[in-house]
């Protein structure tokens, strides 16, 4: 049998909000093995506390996206991690990418297309991380270049479901 864990929230940090697994254990002493973990849900602190001011806030799961916001681990059985220090540099990548769907899209010789190329295939990745493309099927970023990127995360929890019943 399947349980929900309760919503853990470990108070952001110098920049960072780190809901990972690893610290979620530390912290709460929380037994569930990661493999026994079949899925996470995340949402922003607020929308659990106050559901009625933010009634669009359904928790979410797999998104390297949420908000507007770059997260550095997904919500997936690892947890959540999202840094202060990767907004810019994420939504400066999401503004490439958006010019050269653009101009891909504007060419019509199918010899100079660009379709072929994978999104966001920069190595310039803030502190190595691993960038996925913005179209993952799981939660693209919105390519509207009036949106202004942040500078800080929201402060998300997290809850997990486990196979093992008690934990």
């Amino acid at each position: 049998e399947s349980q929900w864990s309760i919503w853990f929230d470990v108070e952001p940090r110098d920049g960072v909000d780190n809901q990972s697994l690893a610290l979620i254990r530390e912290i709460f002493q929380y037994g569930c093995s990661y493999n026994d973990i079949m899925r996470a849900e995340c949402r922003k602190v607020e929308a659990g506390t106050f559901p009625a001011r933010f009634p669009d806030e359904a928790p979410f799961s797999n998104n390297f996206w949420h908000d507007g916001e770059y997260l550095r681990v997904p919500c997936d059985r690892s947890g959540i991690v999202c840094v202060d220090s990767d907004q810019a540099w994420a939504h400066e990548q999401a503004s490439k990418h958006a010019d050269s769907v653009e101009e891909s899209e504007s060419n019509t010789d199918p010899l100079l297309s660009n379709s072929s190329r994978q999104p966001f295939a920069d190595s310039s990745t803030p502190e190595g991380t691993l960038f996925p493309g913005i179209n993952n099927g799981g939660g693209g970023m919105s390519t509207d270049k009036t949106q202004a990127p942040r500078d800080s995360c929201s402060d998300y929890e997290i809850r997990f479901l486990c196979e093992s019943t008690g934990k």
